[in-house]
């Protein structure tokens, strides 16, 4: 199930206002590691992932924590088995940008019984976002 449940555009966003930001969502909508949600994080940004995974109580050292599961994990270890194991999720975007966007567009288009916008957030803003999403992947939606 995707809920959106916040839906905003930051103009050159603040490193420590957005931790804040993300932790007060977190506590508003109760979002926590033991009721099944996990945030998803671009890799590219590794001292955002370790200041959000030591504000939620988790070991911001995730690289050994990878290299562990690597090591000790090499068959099963992926995406899924990290959605397991993690409540901040290191994720490359770069590389996982294509699979995210074409399982938002499933989601968004195909699966309504998945899906769940907060009335108090602008349908259109977040259509806006999703459709901005879709348009970068080169896909058209009308």
């Amino acid at each position: 199930m995707v809920n959106v449940l916040h839906a905003e555009e930051y103009q050159g966003p603040d490193f420590n206002e957005m931790i804040k930001t993300t932790v007060r969502l977190l506590d508003k909508y109760n979002t926590r590691f033991d009721n099944s949600c996990r945030i998803s994080v671009d890799a590219a940004n590794p001292s955002f992932i370790s200041t959000l995974k030591q504000a939620v109580n988790e070991d911001p050292d995730y690289t050994k924590q990878i290299q562990y599961y690597k090591y000790n994990y090499p068959s099963i270890y992926d995406l899924q088995f990290l959605q397991h194991n993690m409540f901040v999720i290191p994720v490359p975007f770069s590389k996982e940008h294509k699979a995210m966007l074409a399982h938002c567009k499933e989601l968004m288009e195909y699966q309504n019984d998945y899906k769940s916008i907060n009335p108090k957030v602008q349908q259109q803003q977040t259509h806006s976002i999703v459709t901005y999403c879709i348009r970068e992947m080169r896909w058209i939606v009308r």
